[in-house]
């Protein structure tokens, strides 16, 4: 195994080839938008989409409208028309990403390592663990939107 150092155009175009042709990808994780369960500097190992579909839960390497190549976890699920379309959003984020088309996700995250340790993400009480997070972080959200206005209500602004 060796370390490749590219920029996020780079690793776009690197990451679409390796999973189009059937291979594993592994990429250590910047930002902390899917705090708490991917952590900056985690290992992903990323896999490529297989005959099993897209789950909502699911945390995917997505090429999105704007940002560019993220892996955030699918919050919606849509057929139209045939087509299967998303809306990903990091665990941290107050914002989803947007609606993409299934074709604009390059593979889904299998595992996370983290201080030498390898975590399945995918299956089991993790995933349920996430399902749970998914409902509890809109609550929060909720919950801190509301507490803002009355901040701004009472003393006028909110820093």
């Amino acid at each position: 195994m060796f370390t490749l150092w590219v920029g996020r155009a780079e690793f776009g175009v690197l990451a679409t080839e390796i999973l189009e042709s059937g291979k594993s990808l592994r990429f250590r994780a910047s930002g902390s938008s899917m705090t708490p369960f991917i952590l900056d500097g985690d290992i992903l190992e990323i896999q490529p989409i297989s005959q099993q579909p897209i789950r909502l839960g699911d945390v995917v390497l997505c090429q999105t409208n704007d940002r560019g190549v993220v892996a955030h976890r699918v919050t919606r699920l849509a057929q139209r028309n045939g087509l299967t379309r998303l809306v990903t959003q990091g665990d941290a984020l107050f914002y989803p990403d947007g609606w993409i088309n299934a074709g604009q996700v390059l593979g889904r995250v299998a595992s996370v390592e983290r201080r030498g340790r390898r975590i399945a993400i995918a299956a089991g009480w993790r995933r349920w663990l996430a399902l749970i997070w998914m409902q509890w972080a809109f609550l929060y959200k909720l919950s801190y939107r509301a507490l803002r206005k009355l901040y701004r209500w009472f003393f006028g602004s909110f820093k």
